[in-house]
Parts: structure tokens; C-alpha cells; sequence
């Protein structure tokens, strides 16, 4: 990893501009290439430097914050479990909506709607909030003690970013698409009900 002839380098800038910057230029971009490197081929979740030499670690800090390179499995984790259930959650409007405009046989629907509901979309979409009050605990809700290291301050920044994004998320789904997604649910099963007693 450390020898290999590359062209592609790291250049921080700030940190890595002063004091023993100033002495040994390009030192800090060669350490910075290489812990990204390291980081890379292995994508820790969490990683722990050492604190004797501060600058190194400043301009590691800074790489870590600016490059967003740890923490990135567990959050790619959840939101693509997310985008599989809205996938699911998605066609099963989809067929609602191909419904209203006669697409569909209602027998097929019917078989469709008993398998997934809307009610059963808000109870897997209320798990995720429970899931993220479960990591809050664990989490002491993001509490960073000043001295806190830094794969801490990285870990809870992005856990921080992650739940803005859902909560946001979770809002929209829940003052606009479930309620707007039930009232069509209903209108069909009501719908399905006068087909049936009609047969």
C-alpha cells in the first residue's frame, strides 16, 4: 500500500500549512494519503488515533470530517432498508392509484391489499423511530464530553445528520403520504366491498 508508485495524492490545507507544516512540506498530504488509503480497503466503523502528535491529528480530524470516510456502513445500512420498504410501500400506492382507473381485477386486488395494508407501512415506519431512540440510548442522546475522541465526535456527528434526515423524512411521511395513501385505501376497499355484495 505504501510503496506502490500512485499519482493520486491528498492535499489538506489549514492545519497541515503551519508549524512542522512549514518545516516538512507535503508531509501531512503523505500521512493524509495514507490513513485515507488505510481507511478505505478497510472502512472501519469506528477508528482510534492516537493524541501525542496534536497536528497529525488536527489534519486527521480534518479528513475524517471533510472526506466522511468512517461510520459509513451502518447508515447505508438503515436508509437502504428504508428504500426497500418505500420500494414496497411505493407500488402498493401504485396499485391503488392503477385501481381507481380501473387497471387492476379486484379479485387480484383484493389478494394484493390483504397481503400489505397501509397500517402495516405506519407500524414498520414507526420501528424505525424506535430504532433510532435505541441507539439515543446507547448514545447518551449525542452528549459529547469536550475531550471527546475523535471517532466519537465523527460517529455522533453522523448520527446526529442521520436522524435530521429521518425525522424530516418521517414527517413528510407522516402528515402527507399515510394519511393521503389510507384515504385511498379506503375509498377502494369500500369500493371492493360494493363489488362484492353487487356478486
Amino acid at each position: 500500500m505504501l510503496f506502490r508508485s500512485f499519482s493520486t495524492t491528498v492535499a489538506i490545507t489549514g492545519a497541515a500549512d503551519v508549524l512542522d507544516g512549514i518545516a516538512r512540506p507535503g508531509h501531512f498530504n503523505g500521512v493524509a494519503t495514507v490513513v485515507t488509503k488505510l481507511l478505505l480497503q478497510i472502512l472501519p466503523d469506528i477508528a482510534l488515533f492516537g493524541e501525542k502528535d496534536y497536528q497529525q491529528l488536527t489534519v486527521i480530524r480534518r479528513l475524517v470530517a471533510d472526506l466522511n470516510i468512517l461510520f459509513p456502513e451502518f447508515a447505508e445500512d438503515f436508509v437502504q432498508h428504508i428504500h426497500i420498504e418505500e420500494d414496497r410501500l411505493f407500488r402498493y400506492i401504485g396499485i391503488l392509484s392503477g385501481s381507481m382507473r380501473g387497471t387492476i381485477n379486484p379479485s387480484a386486488l383484493h389478494r394484493i391489499m390483504e397481503k400489505d395494508s397501509i397500517h402495516r407501512f405506519v407500524i414498520e415506519h414507526e420501528a424505525h423511530d424506535d430504532e433510532m431512540e435505541g441507539i439515543r440510548k446507547i448514545t447518551a442522546d449525542y452528549l459529547l464530553m469536550p475531550d471527546a475522541p475523535l471517532h466519537l465526535e465523527v460517529l455522533y456527528a453522523h448520527l446526529q445528520q442521520l436522524e435530521h434526515e429521518l425525522r424530516t423524512h418521517a414527517r413528510i411521511e407522516n402528515e402527507i403520504l399515510f394519511p393521503k395513501a389510507a384515504t385511498l385505501e379506503a375509498r377502494i376497499r369500500a369500493r371492493l366491498t360494493e363489488i362484492a355484495r353487487l356478486n
